[in-house]
């Protein structure tokens, strides 16, 4: 009987030796593969490069390095902030461009800055850890804005896009918006995300509203889009220093005695036919211009649909033009129009 214990007695020590070994090697199978992992490549963001001669730009990366697999055989490696870039390739041609993180880094920035070069990539594809993106050229975006990144701050894309959404998808953290393209973006400016400083719609985009519900934090504003912009001119934030309205605009209005921003560099208004400030509402607005500093390209354009100005606003327009500002008002040639500025970088 003691001797059939003490058997029972070792198996039992045997099999609790034979456990714990077992968890310790489990244990250690887990460590490896995490380890394995962690340091694993992986391929965060690709787009292609459509007939590109070459691509410039620079590169942002967050922990580990970030390597570009240019599609031709080369290879180059960024590591820290706005790392610059400047690949040329031999030929014109189609290449699929791979950014591969090692160590689990983090793109957070992107720039895409030659001019007349085209990439093409959907919204999805981009990496969540993204917070910059600039694509100037000529590119061919696609995708909904309900797929950019929750931690976007800058969004800015160049070229015959079509991107398509609702501006209220748009991520909450945005400070900068500028789409060009044929976009099919839509909503009410009172929409739009709180912190926006920045905004540009182009193409067949259809925000709009009224100029007293866009972001206070504005400074700067264009719309040449299909978009039904309304309201009164007084009633835009306090610090915006350029405005530009083309497209479908209904704006009628503007009520004396606004305190413009110091350092405007643009108003520019052209509204649909059918709309547009009355006479004496041009010659306030000219008066209240004449009023702040200005700096930049310093223009003010108030003709097209615009009712003529009066004699009553030659002082104001003497001012200005010693300021160093352009003036256009319906005096001389009526309807005359003017390109849409430059997209500032």
């Amino acid at each position: 009987m003691k001797s059939f214990i003490r058997e029972g007695i070792m198996k039992i020590k045997m099999f609790l030796r034979n456990t714990r070994l077992l968890a310790y090697c489990a244990c250690i199978s887990m460590i490896m593969s995490l380890s394995a992992c962690a340091g694993a490549d992986e391929e965060i963001f690709a787009f292609e490069a459509v007939e590109v001669k070459m691509l410039s730009g620079w590169f942002s990366t967050d922990g580990g390095d970030i390597s570009v697999d240019w599609g031709d055989g080369s290879v180059s490696k960024f590591s820290g902030k706005e790392k610059r870039y400047s690949k040329k390739y031999e030929s014109k041609g189609n290449r699929k461009v791979t950014l591969i993180a090692a160590n689990q880094g983090v793109l957070t920035e992107f720039r895409m800055d030659q001019s007349g070069e085209n990439i093409r990539f959907d919204l999805a594809g981009l990496p969540r850890g993204l917070t910059y993106l600039h694509c100037g050229g000529l590119n061919s975006v696609t995708g909904d804005v309900a797929s950019l990144p929750p931690g976007l701050t800058y969004y800015y894309c160049e070229g015959n896009n079509t991107v398509k959404g609702k501006i209220s998808d748009l991520p909450r953290t945005l400070t900068l918006f500028s789409t060009h393209g044929r976009n099919t973006i839509n909503g009410d400016f009172s929409e739009l995300p709180p912190n926006l400083t920045s905004l540009r719609i182009a193409g067949r985009s259809t925000v709009g509203g009224d100029l007293a519900n866009l972001p206070r934090s504005l400074t700067s504003f264009l719309s040449v889009s299909h978009s039904k912009v309304t309201g009164d001119l007084a009633n835009l934030p306090k610090d915006l220093i350029f405005f530009y309205c083309g497209g479908t605009n209904n704006i009628s209005e503007y009520t004396a005695g606004r305190t413009w921003s110091p350092k405007m560099t643009c108003v520019h208004l052209q509204p649909a036919v059918g709309h547009g400030l009355d006479t004496k509402e041009v010659d306030s607005l000219l008066a209240d211009l004449a009023k702040t500093t200005w700096a930049g390209e310093k223009k003010v354009w108030l003709a097209g649909n615009n009712a003529p100005r009066s004699g009553a606003s030659d002082e104001a327009v003497s001012l200005l033009e010693k300021a160093g500002v352009t003036v256009s008002c319906n005096t001389a040639k009526a309807g005359e129009e003017t390109p849409v500025p430059a997209a500032g970088h």
